[in-house]
């Protein structure tokens, strides 16, 4: 046996890895950029009157359309590895409004923004060194 054939598993597992953090994060953010743009789901409107307030005048304007586009290119430029890092620079302001968003807003949801922002997390460690050399 040589080394190269016992290192064939590990970097096997961690492509693996790699395209389940790709997909993770890079899923939902397409799904909800396209529900915003085409409305192929129903989503409820949230309790609070200030968050109704907020959505109503996201989606009256250009702001939803906006984000949509914004959502489903980051989340495309993230699922391949040469433009991941730029799909991830895209996705940083998304994933702050959203948080911000639901804290704000004492708003759980449907909790998916949680595992968003859980793959996010992953994703900006892994990338930690692209984005020091964005700060030097």
């Amino acid at each position: 046996m040589t080394t190269q054939t016992l290192s064939a598993p590990l970097s096997d597992s961690r492509s693996l890895i790699d395209l389940g953090l790709a997909v993770g994060l890079a899923l939902p953010m397409i799904v909800f950029g396209l529900n915003k743009l085409i409305g192929f789901a129903d989503v409820p409107p949230p309790e609070g009157e200030a968050a109704q307030r907020f959505l109503g005048t996201m989606f009256m304007t250009y702001l939803a359309p906006l984000v949509a586009l914004t959502e489903i290119v980051g989340g495309a430029l993230y699922l391949w590895r040469r433009t991941a890092f730029i799909g991830l620079l895209i996705l940083c302001p998304l994933m702050a409004n959203i948080v911000a968003f639901h804290v704000a807003h004492a708003m759980p949801g449907n909790g998916i923004w949680l595992f968003s922002l859980l793959f996010f997390g992953v994703a900006m460690w892994k990338h930690r060194e692209d984005f020091r050399g964005l700060v030097r």
